[in-house]
Protein backbone atom coordinates (compact mmCIF):
# COMPACT_ATOMS: atom_id res chain seq x y z
CA UNK A 1 0.00 0.00 0.00
CA UNK A 2 0.99 3.80 0.13
CA UNK A 3 2.45 4.69 2.88
CA UNK A 4 4.12 8.10 1.51
CA UNK A 5 4.24 10.72 -0.41
CA UNK A 6 6.70 13.68 -0.92
CA UNK A 7 5.42 16.59 -4.11
CA UNK A 8 7.53 19.53 -5.18
CA UNK A 9 7.12 22.52 -7.52
CA UNK A 10 3.66 20.35 -8.89
CA UNK A 11 1.45 23.70 -10.05
CA UNK A 12 0.51 25.12 -6.77
CA UNK A 13 2.34 22.48 -4.06
CA UNK A 14 5.37 23.54 -3.50
CA UNK A 15 6.80 21.42 -0.94
CA UNK A 16 4.65 18.58 0.50
CA UNK A 17 5.25 15.47 2.53
CA UNK A 18 2.48 13.49 3.52
CA UNK A 19 2.03 9.65 5.16
CA UNK A 20 -0.95 7.51 4.09
CA UNK A 21 -2.00 4.72 6.44
CA UNK A 22 -4.21 1.14 5.85
CA UNK A 23 -8.07 2.03 5.96
CA UNK A 24 -9.87 4.58 4.46
CA UNK A 25 -8.40 8.05 4.16
CA UNK A 26 -10.44 10.92 3.31
CA UNK A 27 -9.15 13.90 1.58
CA UNK A 28 -11.46 17.21 1.90
CA UNK A 29 -11.61 20.82 1.15
CA UNK A 30 -12.78 24.11 -0.65
CA UNK A 31 -13.26 23.82 -4.16
CA UNK A 32 -10.46 24.70 -6.04
CA UNK A 33 -8.19 24.37 -3.14
CA UNK A 34 -5.67 21.62 -4.71
CA UNK A 35 -7.04 18.38 -3.96
CA UNK A 36 -7.18 17.27 -7.53
CA UNK A 37 -3.28 18.40 -7.43
CA UNK A 38 -3.03 14.83 -5.14
CA UNK A 39 -4.96 12.71 -7.33
CA UNK A 40 -2.42 14.40 -10.08
CA UNK A 41 0.74 13.35 -8.40
CA UNK A 42 -0.73 9.79 -7.58
CA UNK A 43 -1.02 9.57 -11.59
CA UNK A 44 2.39 10.63 -12.39
CA UNK A 45 3.74 8.12 -10.02
CA UNK A 46 1.73 5.67 -11.96
CA UNK A 47 3.13 6.40 -15.10
CA UNK A 48 0.37 9.12 -16.49
CA UNK A 49 2.07 11.35 -19.48
CA UNK A 50 3.56 14.29 -17.69
CA UNK A 51 3.39 17.77 -19.50
CA UNK A 52 6.25 20.90 -18.67
CA UNK A 53 3.05 23.14 -18.43
CA UNK A 54 2.66 21.15 -14.81
CA UNK A 55 5.47 22.38 -13.28
CA UNK A 56 4.97 25.24 -10.37
CA UNK A 57 5.29 28.54 -12.35
CA UNK A 58 9.01 30.05 -11.13
CA UNK A 59 10.62 26.17 -10.98
CA UNK A 60 12.62 24.40 -13.17
CA UNK A 61 11.92 21.06 -12.35
CA UNK A 62 8.98 19.04 -10.10
CA UNK A 63 9.71 16.27 -8.74
CA UNK A 64 7.03 13.66 -6.94
CA UNK A 65 8.57 10.83 -4.90
CA UNK A 66 6.35 7.86 -3.51
CA UNK A 67 7.26 4.67 -0.83
CA UNK A 68 4.92 1.77 -0.94
CA UNK A 69 4.67 -1.66 1.56
CA UNK A 70 4.38 -4.38 -0.38
CA UNK A 71 3.57 -6.93 1.91
CA UNK A 72 0.10 -6.55 0.48
CA UNK A 73 1.04 -6.35 -3.06
CA UNK A 74 2.26 -9.75 -4.52
CA UNK A 75 1.87 -8.98 -8.13
CA UNK A 76 4.06 -6.26 -7.99
CA UNK A 77 6.77 -8.20 -5.80
CA UNK A 78 6.62 -10.72 -8.49
CA UNK A 79 6.89 -7.70 -11.62
CA UNK A 80 9.98 -5.94 -9.66
CA UNK A 81 11.49 -9.16 -8.90
CA UNK A 82 11.55 -10.51 -12.71
CA UNK A 83 12.55 -6.85 -13.87
CA UNK A 84 15.22 -6.94 -10.90
CA UNK A 85 14.05 -4.15 -9.69
CA UNK A 86 13.66 -5.56 -6.15
CA UNK A 87 16.49 -7.76 -4.07
CA UNK A 88 14.61 -10.00 -1.42
CA UNK A 89 13.94 -10.05 1.12
CA UNK A 90 13.14 -6.24 0.69
CA UNK A 91 9.45 -5.04 0.57
CA UNK A 92 9.79 -1.44 0.36
CA UNK A 93 9.41 0.04 -3.00
CA UNK A 94 10.11 3.52 -4.04
CA UNK A 95 9.48 5.42 -6.90
CA UNK A 96 10.46 8.86 -7.71
CA UNK A 97 9.75 11.09 -11.13
CA UNK A 98 11.46 14.29 -12.18
CA UNK A 99 9.68 16.77 -14.32
CA UNK A 100 11.52 19.29 -16.40
CA UNK A 101 10.58 22.54 -18.01
CA UNK A 102 12.39 20.94 -21.33
CA UNK A 103 9.85 18.63 -21.36
CA UNK A 104 12.02 15.34 -19.94
CA UNK A 105 11.32 13.04 -17.58
CA UNK A 106 13.28 10.58 -15.35
CA UNK A 107 11.82 8.22 -13.54
CA UNK A 108 13.69 5.68 -10.93
CA UNK A 109 12.11 2.24 -9.47
CA UNK A 110 13.76 1.37 -6.22
CA UNK A 111 16.82 4.22 -7.37
CA UNK A 112 17.17 2.38 -10.88
CA UNK A 113 16.46 4.68 -14.20
CA UNK A 114 13.28 3.06 -15.83
CA UNK A 115 10.90 4.00 -18.71
CA UNK A 116 7.22 5.36 -18.82
CA UNK A 117 5.91 2.46 -20.46
CA UNK A 118 7.45 0.06 -17.64
CA UNK A 119 6.18 2.38 -14.83
CA UNK A 120 2.20 2.19 -16.00
CA UNK A 121 2.98 -1.22 -15.85
CA UNK A 122 4.06 -1.33 -12.38
CA UNK A 123 1.32 0.83 -11.74
CA UNK A 124 -1.44 -1.44 -12.62
CA UNK A 125 -0.12 -3.42 -9.53
CA UNK A 126 0.11 -0.87 -6.79
CA UNK A 127 -3.23 1.74 -7.39
CA UNK A 128 -6.33 1.28 -8.57
CA UNK A 129 -8.14 5.00 -9.44
CA UNK A 130 -11.73 5.55 -10.08
CA UNK A 131 -12.95 9.12 -10.83
CA UNK A 132 -15.88 10.80 -12.07
CA UNK A 133 -14.73 10.41 -15.61
CA UNK A 134 -14.70 6.93 -15.37
CA UNK A 135 -18.47 6.64 -14.67
CA UNK A 136 -18.96 7.34 -17.97
CA UNK A 137 -16.87 4.41 -19.19
CA UNK A 138 -19.95 2.31 -17.79
CA UNK A 139 -21.95 3.29 -20.20
CA UNK A 140 -19.68 1.60 -22.84
CA UNK A 141 -20.81 -1.73 -23.62
CA UNK A 142 -16.80 -3.12 -23.96
CA UNK A 143 -16.42 -1.87 -20.14
CA UNK A 144 -19.50 -3.84 -18.75
CA UNK A 145 -18.31 -6.92 -20.51
CA UNK A 146 -15.52 -6.56 -19.40
CA UNK A 147 -16.21 -5.92 -15.79
CA UNK A 148 -18.17 -9.35 -15.66
CA UNK A 149 -15.25 -11.16 -17.00
CA UNK A 150 -13.35 -9.87 -14.33
CA UNK A 151 -16.02 -10.45 -11.74
CA UNK A 152 -16.34 -13.91 -13.16
CA UNK A 153 -12.05 -14.38 -13.30
CA UNK A 154 -13.02 -15.16 -17.24
CA UNK A 155 -9.32 -13.40 -18.07
CA UNK A 156 -7.10 -16.85 -18.77
CA UNK A 157 -10.08 -18.44 -21.11
CA UNK A 158 -11.42 -15.00 -22.34
CA UNK A 159 -7.54 -14.95 -23.57
CA UNK A 160 -7.23 -18.30 -24.93
CA UNK A 161 -10.19 -17.01 -27.32
CA UNK A 162 -8.42 -13.86 -28.43
CA UNK A 163 -5.32 -16.32 -29.13
CA UNK A 164 -7.67 -18.42 -31.04
CA UNK A 165 -9.50 -15.36 -32.95
CA UNK A 166 -5.92 -14.96 -34.11
CA UNK A 167 -4.96 -17.71 -35.07
CA UNK A 168 -8.26 -17.92 -37.15
CA UNK A 169 -8.30 -14.33 -38.73
CA UNK A 170 -4.34 -15.03 -40.06
CA UNK A 171 -6.43 -18.66 -41.15
CA UNK A 172 -8.52 -16.93 -43.27
CA UNK A 173 -6.26 -14.25 -44.71
CA UNK A 174 -3.67 -16.81 -45.84
CA UNK A 175 -6.94 -18.52 -47.53
CA UNK A 176 -8.46 -15.77 -49.27
CA UNK A 177 -4.46 -14.61 -50.05
CA UNK A 178 -4.24 -17.29 -52.01
CA UNK A 179 -7.33 -17.86 -53.59
CA UNK A 180 -7.15 -13.79 -55.14
CA UNK A 181 -3.44 -15.22 -56.66
CA UNK A 182 -4.57 -18.29 -57.73
CA UNK A 183 -7.45 -16.36 -59.36
CA UNK A 184 -4.75 -13.80 -60.86
CA UNK A 185 -3.21 -16.45 -62.08
CA UNK A 186 -5.84 -18.35 -64.27
CA UNK A 187 -5.36 -17.15 -67.35
CA UNK A 188 -1.75 -17.52 -67.15
CA UNK A 189 -2.33 -21.31 -66.05
CA UNK A 190 -4.63 -21.68 -68.60
CA UNK A 191 -2.02 -20.53 -71.53
CA UNK A 192 0.60 -22.54 -70.17
CA UNK A 193 -1.58 -25.66 -70.11
CA UNK A 194 -1.84 -25.46 -73.94
CA UNK A 195 1.89 -24.95 -74.07
CA UNK A 196 2.97 -27.48 -72.63
CA UNK A 197 0.27 -29.62 -74.20
CA UNK A 198 1.47 -28.35 -77.56
CA UNK A 199 5.05 -29.11 -76.92
CA UNK A 200 3.67 -32.87 -75.38
CA UNK A 201 2.05 -33.33 -78.47
CA UNK A 202 5.61 -32.68 -80.74
CA UNK A 203 7.21 -35.23 -78.26
CA UNK A 204 10.69 -34.09 -79.80
CA UNK A 205 13.63 -36.53 -79.46
CA UNK A 206 16.91 -35.38 -78.27
CA UNK A 207 19.10 -35.11 -81.34
CA UNK A 208 16.06 -35.50 -83.40
CA UNK A 209 15.92 -31.76 -84.91
CA UNK A 210 19.32 -32.46 -86.59
CA UNK A 211 18.51 -36.17 -87.96
CA UNK A 212 15.23 -34.53 -89.67
CA UNK A 213 17.65 -31.47 -91.15
CA UNK A 214 20.38 -33.94 -92.64
CA UNK A 215 17.22 -35.97 -93.81
CA UNK A 216 15.66 -33.11 -95.23
CA UNK A 217 18.56 -32.12 -97.02
CA UNK A 218 18.96 -35.80 -98.78
CA UNK A 219 15.45 -35.86 -99.70
CA UNK A 220 14.99 -32.63 -101.41
CA UNK A 221 17.92 -34.04 -103.78
CA UNK A 222 16.20 -37.33 -104.32
CA UNK A 223 15.62 -36.69 -107.99
CA UNK A 224 19.14 -35.47 -109.12
CA UNK A 225 20.57 -38.53 -107.15
CA UNK A 226 18.06 -40.94 -108.77
CA UNK A 227 18.63 -39.60 -112.36
CA UNK A 228 22.82 -39.32 -111.56
CA UNK A 229 22.84 -43.03 -110.26
CA UNK A 230 20.39 -44.16 -113.36
CA UNK A 231 23.05 -42.51 -115.52
CA UNK A 232 25.89 -43.86 -114.09
CA UNK A 233 24.49 -47.58 -114.12
CA UNK A 234 23.90 -46.93 -118.00
CA UNK A 235 27.18 -45.62 -118.68
CA UNK A 236 29.00 -48.60 -116.26
CA UNK A 237 26.29 -51.66 -117.81
CA UNK A 238 22.79 -50.90 -119.31
CA UNK A 239 24.12 -48.52 -122.53
CA UNK A 240 23.48 -50.21 -126.08
CA UNK A 241 26.85 -49.75 -127.14
CA UNK A 242 30.15 -48.76 -125.27
CA UNK A 243 28.89 -49.14 -121.65
CA UNK A 244 32.03 -49.59 -119.22
CA UNK A 245 31.72 -53.33 -119.05
CA UNK A 246 31.62 -54.31 -122.60
CA UNK A 247 34.27 -51.81 -123.22
CA UNK A 248 36.31 -53.74 -120.73
CA UNK A 249 35.39 -57.62 -122.10
CA UNK A 250 36.34 -56.40 -125.21
CA UNK A 251 39.34 -54.99 -124.48
CA UNK A 252 40.46 -57.97 -122.04
CA UNK A 253 39.42 -60.47 -125.36
CA UNK A 254 41.66 -57.92 -127.97
CA UNK A 255 44.77 -58.23 -125.82
CA UNK A 256 44.43 -62.16 -124.71
CA UNK A 257 44.40 -62.79 -128.65
CA UNK A 258 47.73 -61.56 -128.76
CA UNK A 259 49.14 -62.15 -125.54
CA UNK A 260 51.20 -65.46 -126.88
CA UNK A 261 52.89 -63.10 -128.63
CA UNK A 262 53.43 -60.54 -126.19
CA UNK A 263 54.44 -61.87 -122.83
CA UNK A 264 54.22 -58.63 -120.88
CA UNK A 265 50.52 -58.03 -122.25
CA UNK A 266 49.54 -60.36 -118.98
CA UNK A 267 49.78 -57.38 -116.97
CA UNK A 268 47.47 -55.23 -118.49
CA UNK A 269 44.77 -58.08 -119.23
CA UNK A 270 44.92 -59.16 -115.01
CA UNK A 271 44.51 -55.37 -114.13
CA UNK A 272 41.70 -55.08 -116.49
CA UNK A 273 39.84 -58.35 -115.19
CA UNK A 274 40.50 -56.37 -111.73
CA UNK A 275 38.75 -52.95 -113.42
CA UNK A 276 35.69 -55.38 -114.61
CA UNK A 277 35.19 -56.61 -111.04
CA UNK A 278 35.15 -53.22 -109.43
CA UNK A 279 32.73 -52.17 -112.22
CA UNK A 280 30.49 -54.76 -111.30
CA UNK A 281 30.46 -53.91 -107.56
CA UNK A 282 29.57 -50.73 -108.16
CA UNK A 283 26.92 -51.32 -110.45
CA UNK A 284 25.70 -53.89 -107.82
CA UNK A 285 26.12 -51.35 -104.86
CA UNK A 286 24.68 -48.33 -107.33
CA UNK A 287 21.45 -50.86 -108.50
CA UNK A 288 21.11 -51.29 -104.42
CA UNK A 289 21.01 -47.18 -103.61
CA UNK A 290 18.34 -46.90 -106.40
CA UNK A 291 16.28 -49.43 -104.92
CA UNK A 292 16.48 -47.55 -101.34
CA UNK A 293 15.60 -44.46 -103.36
CA UNK A 294 12.42 -46.23 -105.27
CA UNK A 295 10.85 -47.27 -101.49
CA UNK A 296 11.14 -43.60 -99.97
CA UNK A 297 8.86 -41.36 -102.02
CA UNK A 298 6.65 -39.91 -99.01
CA UNK A 299 9.28 -39.72 -96.68
CA UNK A 300 10.09 -35.91 -97.85
CA UNK A 301 6.32 -34.88 -97.32
CA UNK A 302 6.69 -36.78 -93.51
CA UNK A 303 10.00 -34.58 -93.10
CA UNK A 304 9.55 -31.43 -94.36
CA UNK A 305 5.49 -31.68 -92.31
CA UNK A 306 8.17 -32.54 -89.10
CA UNK A 307 10.01 -29.53 -89.53
CA UNK A 308 7.66 -26.89 -90.09
CA UNK A 309 5.96 -27.92 -86.67
CA UNK A 310 8.98 -27.36 -85.04
CA UNK A 311 10.04 -23.97 -86.57
CA UNK A 312 6.49 -22.92 -86.35
CA UNK A 313 6.39 -23.76 -82.56
CA UNK A 314 10.07 -21.99 -82.18
CA UNK A 315 8.98 -18.43 -84.27
CA UNK A 316 6.14 -18.77 -82.05
CA UNK A 317 7.93 -19.03 -78.90
CA UNK A 318 10.82 -16.36 -79.97
CA UNK A 319 13.44 -18.89 -79.05
CA UNK A 320 15.89 -20.91 -80.98
CA UNK A 321 15.61 -24.25 -82.78
CA UNK A 322 17.93 -26.42 -79.88
CA UNK A 323 16.74 -24.39 -76.70
CA UNK A 324 13.32 -26.11 -77.23
CA UNK A 325 13.50 -29.19 -75.40
CA UNK A 326 14.66 -26.78 -72.35
CA UNK A 327 12.05 -24.59 -72.80
CA UNK A 328 9.47 -27.54 -72.81
CA UNK A 329 11.20 -28.36 -69.50
CA UNK A 330 10.88 -25.05 -67.80
CA UNK A 331 7.49 -24.19 -69.22
CA UNK A 332 6.30 -27.55 -67.50
CA UNK A 333 8.07 -26.56 -64.20
CA UNK A 334 5.96 -23.33 -63.81
CA UNK A 335 2.56 -25.08 -64.65
CA UNK A 336 3.23 -27.45 -61.76
CA UNK A 337 3.98 -24.95 -59.66
CA UNK A 338 0.75 -23.09 -60.67
CA UNK A 339 -1.10 -26.32 -60.38
CA UNK A 340 0.58 -26.91 -56.84
CA UNK A 341 -1.65 -24.13 -56.23
CA UNK A 342 -4.70 -25.59 -56.26
CA UNK A 343 -3.89 -28.30 -52.99
CA UNK A 344 -2.53 -25.35 -51.42
CA UNK A 345 -5.39 -23.12 -51.18
CA UNK A 346 -7.78 -26.43 -50.06
CA UNK A 347 -4.88 -26.95 -47.30
CA UNK A 348 -5.31 -23.45 -46.16
CA UNK A 349 -8.90 -23.72 -46.48
CA UNK A 350 -9.31 -27.11 -44.09
CA UNK A 351 -6.78 -24.72 -41.26
CA UNK A 352 -8.73 -22.08 -41.48
CA UNK A 353 -12.08 -24.12 -41.10
CA UNK A 354 -9.71 -26.20 -38.33
CA UNK A 355 -9.10 -22.31 -36.38
CA UNK A 356 -12.27 -21.34 -36.76
CA UNK A 357 -13.72 -24.51 -34.98
CA UNK A 358 -11.29 -24.19 -32.27
CA UNK A 359 -12.36 -20.46 -32.00
CA UNK A 360 -16.16 -21.58 -31.69
CA UNK A 361 -15.41 -24.47 -29.48
CA UNK A 362 -13.71 -21.51 -26.86
CA UNK A 363 -16.12 -18.95 -27.54
CA UNK A 364 -18.65 -21.37 -26.33
CA UNK A 365 -17.11 -22.29 -23.08
CA UNK A 366 -16.56 -18.50 -22.54
CA UNK A 367 -20.51 -18.06 -23.59
CA UNK A 368 -21.61 -20.59 -21.11
CA UNK A 369 -19.48 -18.97 -18.42
CA UNK A 370 -20.52 -15.59 -19.00
CA UNK A 371 -24.08 -16.54 -18.70
CA UNK A 372 -23.34 -18.90 -15.75
CA UNK A 373 -21.50 -15.59 -14.27
CA UNK A 374 -24.28 -13.40 -14.97
CA UNK A 375 -26.87 -14.56 -12.68
CA UNK A 376 -24.57 -14.14 -9.41
CA UNK A 377 -23.29 -10.58 -10.49
CA UNK A 378 -26.96 -9.76 -11.10
CA UNK A 379 -27.24 -11.66 -7.55
CA UNK A 380 -24.69 -10.10 -5.88
CA UNK A 381 -25.04 -6.29 -7.22
CA UNK A 382 -28.72 -5.81 -6.26
CA UNK A 383 -28.37 -5.46 -2.19
CA UNK A 384 -25.51 -2.89 -3.40
CA UNK A 385 -27.94 -0.84 -5.68
CA UNK A 386 -30.41 -1.15 -2.62
CA UNK A 387 -27.96 -0.14 0.10
CA UNK A 388 -27.02 3.41 -2.30
CA UNK A 389 -30.27 4.76 -2.59
CA UNK A 390 -32.32 2.51 -5.27
CA UNK A 391 -34.48 -0.27 -3.35
CA UNK A 392 -36.91 -0.68 -6.76
CA UNK A 393 -33.27 -1.27 -8.60
CA UNK A 394 -33.36 -4.32 -10.90
CA UNK A 395 -30.70 -5.10 -13.09
CA UNK A 396 -29.36 -8.11 -15.83
CA UNK A 397 -27.15 -9.00 -18.24
CA UNK A 398 -28.32 -8.78 -21.53
CA UNK A 399 -26.57 -11.41 -24.21
CA UNK A 400 -26.92 -10.88 -28.38
CA UNK A 401 -25.51 -12.99 -30.09
CA UNK A 402 -23.02 -12.53 -32.63
CA UNK A 403 -24.50 -12.89 -36.26
CA UNK A 404 -21.97 -14.87 -38.94
CA UNK A 405 -18.87 -13.32 -39.77
CA UNK A 406 -19.19 -10.87 -36.95
CA UNK A 407 -17.38 -12.71 -34.31
CA UNK A 408 -14.85 -11.31 -32.15
CA UNK A 409 -11.91 -11.51 -30.06
CA UNK A 410 -14.00 -11.40 -27.10
CA UNK A 411 -16.34 -13.86 -28.29
CA UNK A 412 -19.39 -14.49 -29.33
CA UNK A 413 -22.00 -12.35 -28.53
CA UNK A 414 -22.26 -8.82 -26.99
CA UNK A 415 -22.90 -7.92 -23.75
CA UNK A 416 -25.11 -4.93 -22.05
CA UNK A 417 -26.21 -3.97 -18.98
CA UNK A 418 -30.33 -3.84 -18.69
CA UNK A 419 -31.94 -1.71 -15.32
CA UNK A 420 -34.45 0.15 -13.81
CA UNK A 421 -34.46 2.01 -10.85
CA UNK A 422 -38.41 2.34 -10.71
CA UNK A 423 -40.86 -0.27 -10.34
CA UNK A 424 -43.21 0.70 -13.03
CA UNK A 425 -40.42 1.25 -15.74
CA UNK A 426 -39.30 -1.68 -17.93
CA UNK A 427 -35.67 -3.00 -17.78
CA UNK A 428 -33.82 -0.79 -20.74
CA UNK A 429 -29.87 -0.19 -21.61
CA UNK A 430 -27.89 1.41 -19.17
CA UNK A 431 -27.08 4.55 -20.87
CA UNK A 432 -30.65 5.25 -21.29
CA UNK A 433 -31.83 5.89 -18.06
CA UNK A 434 -29.61 6.62 -15.30
CA UNK A 435 -28.87 10.27 -14.53
CA UNK A 436 -25.37 11.60 -13.26
CA UNK A 437 -26.00 10.73 -9.50
CA UNK A 438 -27.55 7.37 -10.21
CA UNK A 439 -24.44 6.57 -12.88
CA UNK A 440 -22.02 7.46 -9.70
CA UNK A 441 -24.32 4.90 -7.23
CA UNK A 442 -24.01 2.07 -10.04
CA UNK A 443 -20.45 2.54 -10.51
CA UNK A 444 -19.37 2.47 -6.94
CA UNK A 445 -21.27 -0.61 -6.06
CA UNK A 446 -19.52 -2.19 -9.08
CA UNK A 447 -16.44 -0.89 -7.15
CA UNK A 448 -17.47 -2.71 -4.04
CA UNK A 449 -18.61 -5.73 -5.87
CA UNK A 450 -15.15 -6.22 -7.69
CA UNK A 451 -12.29 -4.89 -5.56
CA UNK A 452 -11.80 -7.96 -3.81
CA UNK A 453 -10.99 -9.31 -7.38
CA UNK A 454 -8.37 -6.92 -8.65
CA UNK A 455 -5.00 -7.64 -7.37
CA UNK A 456 -4.29 -4.22 -6.52
CA UNK A 457 -3.46 -2.70 -2.71
CA UNK A 458 -4.79 0.66 -2.99
CA UNK A 459 -7.84 1.84 -4.25
CA UNK A 460 -8.24 6.17 -5.17
CA UNK A 461 -11.62 7.47 -5.81
CA UNK A 462 -12.11 10.64 -6.64
CA UNK A 463 -15.34 12.26 -6.08
CA UNK A 464 -17.04 9.73 -6.68
CA UNK A 465 -20.14 10.78 -4.69
CA UNK A 466 -21.27 13.33 -7.34
CA UNK A 467 -24.85 14.01 -7.22
CA UNK A 468 -25.63 11.94 -3.84
CA UNK A 469 -26.71 12.99 -0.73
CA UNK A 470 -28.36 12.15 2.83
CA UNK A 471 -29.13 9.12 3.50
CA UNK A 472 -27.32 7.85 0.04
CA UNK A 473 -24.28 9.88 0.99
CA UNK A 474 -24.20 7.83 4.43
CA UNK A 475 -24.47 4.88 2.42
CA UNK A 476 -21.39 5.45 0.33
CA UNK A 477 -19.49 6.21 3.21
CA UNK A 478 -20.07 3.31 5.23
CA UNK A 479 -19.80 1.67 2.01
CA UNK A 480 -15.81 3.15 1.42
CA UNK A 481 -15.55 2.08 5.02
CA UNK A 482 -16.06 -1.22 4.41
CA UNK A 483 -13.74 -1.32 1.81
CA UNK A 484 -10.81 0.11 3.89
CA UNK A 485 -10.86 -2.86 6.02
CA UNK A 486 -9.90 -5.20 3.24
CA UNK A 487 -7.65 -2.35 1.03
CA UNK A 488 -6.40 0.79 1.48
CA UNK A 489 -8.99 3.59 0.22
CA UNK A 490 -8.08 7.55 -0.43
CA UNK A 491 -10.93 9.02 -1.35
CA UNK A 492 -11.57 12.53 -2.42
CA UNK A 493 -15.00 14.20 -1.26
CA UNK A 494 -17.33 17.29 -0.55
CA UNK A 495 -19.75 15.64 1.48
CA UNK A 496 -19.29 15.31 5.39
CA UNK A 497 -21.70 12.38 5.03
CA UNK A 498 -18.70 10.44 3.52
CA UNK A 499 -15.93 11.94 5.19
CA UNK A 500 -16.85 11.05 8.76
CA UNK A 501 -16.00 7.79 7.87
CA UNK A 502 -12.52 7.79 7.25
CA UNK A 503 -10.22 6.58 9.49
CA UNK A 504 -7.41 9.33 8.45
CA UNK A 505 -8.60 12.92 7.55
CA UNK A 506 -6.51 15.24 5.77
CA UNK A 507 -7.44 18.87 4.45
CA UNK A 508 -6.34 20.44 1.09
CA UNK A 509 -6.27 24.42 1.47
CA UNK A 510 -5.05 27.25 -1.02
CA UNK A 511 -3.47 30.36 0.27
CA UNK A 512 -2.41 33.55 -1.41
CA UNK A 513 0.52 34.65 -0.42
CA UNK A 514 2.85 38.22 -1.75
CA UNK A 515 0.50 37.28 -5.08
CA UNK A 516 1.79 33.78 -5.19
CA UNK A 517 -0.57 30.54 -4.84
CA UNK A 518 -0.14 28.19 -2.87
CA UNK A 519 -1.55 24.62 -1.44
CA UNK A 520 -1.03 23.04 1.74
CA UNK A 521 -2.13 19.40 2.98
CA UNK A 522 -2.88 19.14 6.64
CA UNK A 523 -3.50 16.29 8.45
CA UNK A 524 -6.03 16.15 10.75
CA UNK A 525 -6.52 15.69 14.59
CA UNK A 526 -9.74 14.74 16.15
CA UNK A 527 -10.56 18.41 17.12
CA UNK A 528 -9.24 19.68 13.60
CA UNK A 529 -11.83 17.11 12.07
CA UNK A 530 -14.52 18.51 14.34
CA UNK A 531 -14.19 21.69 12.68
CA UNK A 532 -13.80 20.67 8.77
CA UNK A 533 -17.09 18.45 9.06
CA UNK A 534 -18.51 21.60 10.36
CA UNK A 535 -17.56 23.77 7.62
CA UNK A 536 -18.61 20.68 5.33
CA UNK A 537 -21.93 21.35 6.81
CA UNK A 538 -22.37 24.66 7.47
CA UNK A 539 -19.54 26.41 5.42
CA UNK A 540 -17.76 28.51 6.31
CA UNK A 541 -19.45 30.32 9.68
CA UNK A 542 -19.40 27.85 11.78
CA UNK A 543 -21.82 27.96 14.65
CA UNK A 544 -22.28 26.04 17.72
CA UNK A 545 -25.13 24.01 16.60
CA UNK A 546 -22.71 22.73 13.44
CA UNK A 547 -19.89 21.83 15.56
CA UNK A 548 -22.31 20.00 17.37
CA UNK A 549 -23.51 18.16 14.91
CA UNK A 550 -20.28 17.63 13.76
CA UNK A 551 -19.11 15.71 17.14
CA UNK A 552 -22.18 13.77 16.74
CA UNK A 553 -21.92 12.65 13.18
CA UNK A 554 -18.01 11.63 14.40
CA UNK A 555 -19.54 9.91 17.25
CA UNK A 556 -22.30 7.86 14.82
CA UNK A 557 -19.89 6.39 12.54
Amino acid sequence: MLTSLQVKNLLTIENLELDFYAGLTVITGETGAGKSILVEAMALILGQRAQPALIRQGAEKCEITAFFDLHFAPHAMEWLKAHELLAPPETTLLIRRILTQEGHSKIYINHSLTTVALLQQLGNFLIHTHTQQQHQTLLSTATQRELLDSFGQHIPLLDGVRKSYAVWQKAEEDFKIAQTLASQQLTARELLSYQVKELDALALQENELSSLEQKYHRLIHLEKLFSHIRGSLNLLEEKDEGSAQETLLQTIRLLQEISEYEGSLQTPIELLKQAHIYVQETVTHLKSCLNKLDIEPEELLNVSTRLECIHQLVRKHNIKAPDLPSFHKKLKCELAELEALEPKIAELGEAALCAKQTYCEKANQLTCLRQATSLCFEKALLPYLKQLGMPYGKFKVHFSPCASGEETAEGLEKVEWLITTNPDHPLKPLKQVVSGGELSRISLAIEALTTTLLPTPTFLFDEVDVGVGGKTADTVGRLLKKLGERKQVICVTHLAQVAVWGSSHIRVEKTVQCQVTYSTVHPLNEEERVLEIARMVGGKSQTPETLQHARKMLTLV
